[in-house]
């Protein structure tokens, strides 16, 4: 099952005042970023992750930060992202 805009909010309704187009571009990426072939059965996890880390690191994600946060390349979603790929053993792809 692809993760829809609709599927990504129901599992991280703290993005649900993001418009649904900036999800769904944000969605079409990480697709892209992530094969199929070495996330298998967790690819939307993986994908629901990397969404929300690039969503949060946009100008959209401004909203989503707490006041002292800043963007940067270790999002709470960035962090979960990256223990799937240590679970899978895909810490030895560089991806970005």
């Amino acid at each position: 099952m692809a993760l829809t805009a609709a599927s990504f909010v129901d599992l991280m309704p703290e993005f649900e005042r993001i418009d649904p187009a900036t999800i769904t571009q944000w969605l079409n990426i990480a697709y892209g970023r992530c094969d199929p072939v070495n996330y298998g059965s967790r690819l939307d996890e993986a994908v629901g992750y990397l969404t929300a880390h690039l969503i949060w690191n946009s100008p959209s994600g401004n909203s989503l930060r707490l006041e002292n946060e800043q963007p940067d390349k270790k999002s709470r979603y960035w962090r979960e992202f990256t223990q799937v790929r240590r679970e899978l053993g895909l810490s030895f792809m560089v991806l970005q």
